[in-house]
């Protein structure tokens, strides 16, 4: 008899525990978050990490190779001794951006000499 009750109080706790009402818009919700994370883990991992490889004193066209050929010149200039060269590009995933999301770069005789 004791064995019968230990089993019906088992079988009430297991049937109360496991009738919760189930939300499939919620469950929509965890699936979609957490595929969203995952992929932006995916990106994170796929893209390179440019701050790491951008240092002063680099050649124009090893920051080139780094950045790609996305980019926009906000200014040069040409005189006998010295050629100066202004760029920018966007990348959201950069340390090195700003708030919005693009870096300043500033050449000199095509050298990196500053990165805002």
């Amino acid at each position: 008899m004791e064995t019968a009750i230990k089993i019906m109080i088992l079988l009430h706790l297991a049937i109360t525990a496991s009738c919760t009402k189930w939300d499939p818009n919620l469950q929509y919700f965890h699936e979609i978050s957490a595929k969203e994370k995952l992929l932006s883990n995916q990106k994170q991992k796929s893209t390179p990490d440019r701050s790491v490889h951008l240092k002063l004193g680099q050649s124009f066209s090893e920051v080139i190779s780094i950045i790609g050929n996305d980019y926009r010149i906000l200014a040069r200039l040409k005189d006998k001794k010295t050629h100066w060269l202004r760029i920018e590009f966007f990348n959201n995933s950069n340390r090195l951006t700003s708030s919005d999301g693009r870096t300043e770069l500033l050449f000199k005789n095509n050298l990196l000499i500053k990165i805002q």
